[in-house]
């Protein structure tokens, strides 16, 4: 989540990015966040600023609102909502899909074929050895959903009352996979888990919508992201990242599988860009993201 406070901004859960930053500062957070990326802070009063990144890989809603979040390594980091203070003038916020499992469960059921291949046998294996490192969730219900909204709703009323003046986006993810559900090489899920990952992700969008209306934050959403699926010509998404791929990033085993799903550089900039025009006029809810 980002909140930029009295030309101040912050983010909670997690921007995702390059965990090159992550691993040398012992805090999983991303190194290209959206929010400071050049163009994000345009739009806050005085025309520039003072942007503080709370975002942590994994974090959840309840991390933002009241769990300590435990690190594989490093410390337990406090929760996010410690960051917001009462001039605080701009948050943005992307949370929800480390409560629904939307990319821990993309990268588990992805790691058997994308690393080993087709064997049925050795690609189980390695699917389990995945789920049991970086996690994996059954399919959401609908009482998931309806208990993600609420919680999304939780965490822009917790900053509301920190920071009553405060512009609160609420950021959607980009989509992984299209509303075709297509796969390839850079995406090796089955037709079925590539089906259920989309319906993940509209239900999480779906949420995300029904909390700002109902508390009257702002939802934002890159314009022609589902051009932009990470098996398109010009994604705004890594694939899975395979450490046995030639142009895997030179940071270990776990943290290159995890940066699998999670938007690139590309991908981050277009949200930037995108937020410095709605930071800039702010609008009702759903105007942006439809």
């Amino acid at each position: 989540m980002t909140s930029i406070a009295r030309s101040r901004r912050w983010s909670f859960e997690r921007d995702p990015g390059s965990l090159r930053d992550e691993l040398q500062t012992r805090r999983i957070r991303a190194d290209d966040s959206a929010a400071d990326l050049p163009g994000a802070g345009r739009g806050v009063q005085g025309g520039s600023a003072a942007r503080l990144d709370v975002t942590c890989s994994g974090a959840t809603t309840a991390n933002i609102l009241d769990e300590p979040q435990r690190l594989p390594v490093g410390p337990v980091m406090p929760p996010q909502i410690g960051a917001v203070t009462p001039d605080t003038e701009l948050v943005t916020i992307t949370v929800g899909g480390n409560d629904l499992g939307l990319i821990g469960g993309m990268i588990a059921r992805s790691c058997g074929p994308g690393l080993v291949g087709a064997l049925p046998a050795v690609s189980f294996l390695a699917s389990e050895l995945c789920a049991s490192v970086l996690g994996d969730s059954a399919e959401p219900t609908a009482a998931d959903f309806e208990r993600v909204q609420g919680s999304i709703a939780d965490v822009v009323r917790a900053v509301q009352s920190k920071a009553p003046n405060a512009t609160i986006l609420l950021v959607e993810y980009l989509p992984v996979v299209d509303r075709d559900a297509t796969v390839c090489a850079k995406v090796p899920l089955s037709q079925s888990d590539a089906k259920a990952a989309r319906g993940v992700y509209e239900g999480l969008v779906a949420a995300s919508r029904a909390a700002a209306l109902e508390t009257g934050a702002t939802t934002v959403a890159a314009p022609n992201a589902d051009d932009h699926h990470a098996c398109a010509a010009t994604p705004w998404t890594y694939g899975f990242n395979s450490p046995l791929d030639s142009d895997a990033p030179d940071v270990g085993l776990i943290a290159t599988i995890a940066n699998s799903y999670h938007p690139n550089t590309t991908g981050m900039s277009a949200i930037a860009d995108h937020l410095a025009r709605t930071a800039s006029t702010p609008q009702p809810p759903f105007d942006y993201g439809r």
